[in-house]
């Protein structure tokens, strides 16, 4: 019985040393979308309580993302992850169209650390993403995302650089005489010929800049990309007679943070794009400003503001999320 105490001490007082730390810890969305090399603590089990995203794009559009996540550190230098993104799309005053709403998928993941930093050589990490096809705004198919991640602290600050690439799926609605429907694509069983929305990871359209975008009046597209490098892209697709279903995508970005250990705060700045080959006309860009404090020795609370400034639509993001760390016994253990 002393013996199995012990082995749940030596367990526990490291990770909760590593939880009041937490704060430093840069996760994919929390509050922005770079992320640094490190992972969950072994045998740590992370809740991501309410991670919450407004985002209001340039026509009026609003999408509303929430997304329940869990890690858990099942190896030395690994970790595990299983998320539940939840979407709404809200249209413009103007539209007539439905809401859409619901579970835009179900991912689980995987990171794994390869060495801590050292003066000279950078922390590095390399991670990947399953999002399987469960939920009403699920893509029809399962995607991937394959990232590394570099992390190398400076002077100025902790220096970041996330790259991945994968695969996409998308949804094809058909048009409905549903007069419902009539002028806006906002159900995903509705069609027009508005340029399309993107439910998970994380993004929408804006439905007042039709002319931006290449559409047929009798084709209509709900672009869902299935998995992402941590939360998200930001992009519309242009529409052709027989759109792709399925393609490659890419995503790179780098950023930096400064922590204020006293008052136990980061603050963050980034900068990224991504592309999705053969269905976006061009790359979006996106910067984001954040903030991440620990409030108790468990708890983490993050800000976050972003702009989409380059691509087909304009956009601004923001953030809010809590989390919650604990030790947990090992695997196995009785």
């Amino acid at each position: 019985m002393r013996f199995r105490s012990l082995l749940v001490t030596l367990v526990a007082v490291p990770s909760l040393v590593a939880a009041q730390s937490q704060y430093y810890n840069l996760d994919a969305g929390r509050p922005g979308r770079i992320e640094d090399a490190g992972v969950t603590a072994l045998y740590a089990l992370g809740i991501d309580i309410a991670p919450f995203e407004y985002q209001r794009l340039s026509g009026g559009t609003t999408r509303l993302r929430a997304e329940p996540k869990l890690t858990y550190g099942l190896l030395p230098f690994t970790d595990i992850e299983l998320r539940f993104p939840l979407v709404e799309i809200i249209p413009p005053r103007s539209a007539s169209g439905l809401f859409a709403s619901g579970l835009a998928g179900v991912a689980v993941g995987s990171m794994h650390a390869f060495n801590l930093e050292s003066p000279h050589v950078p922390a590095f990490a390399a991670g990947t993403e399953i999002s399987l096809p469960v939920g009403s705004l699920a893509a029809p198919q399962a995607g991937f995302i394959a990232k590394i991640v570099a992390t190398k602290s400076t002077s100025l600050g902790r220096v970041h650089f996330n790259a991945g690439a994968g695969s996409y799926s998308v949804r094809i609605s058909r048009p409905t005489l549903d007069s419902s429907c009539a002028s806006s694509s906002f159900d995903p069983s509705c069609a027009s010929a508005s340029p399309p929305i993107i439910t998970d990871s994380p993004c929408d359209v804006d439905p007042d800049t039709p002319r931006r975008v290449s559409t047929t009046p009798s084709t209509d597209v709900v672009v869902i990309p299935s998995a992402r490098a941590a939360v998200v892209p930001d992009s519309v697709a242009s529409i052709v007679a027989s759109p792709r279903t399925t393609g490659a995508r890419w995503f790179a970005g780098i950023g930096i943070d400064r922590a204020v250990p006293l008052a136990s705060v980061v603050m963050t700045a980034d900068l990224f794009t991504e592309t999705f080959h053969g269905l976006y006309a061009i790359p979006e860009w996106t910067a984001e400003l954040g903030l991440r404090h620990q409030l108790a020795p468990m708890v983490v609370v993050d800000v976050g503001v972003g702009r989409r400034f380059a691509g087909i639509v304009r956009a601004t993001t923001f953030t809010l999320g809590l989390s919650w760390e604990l030790a947990t016994p090992p695997v196995g253990a009785r």
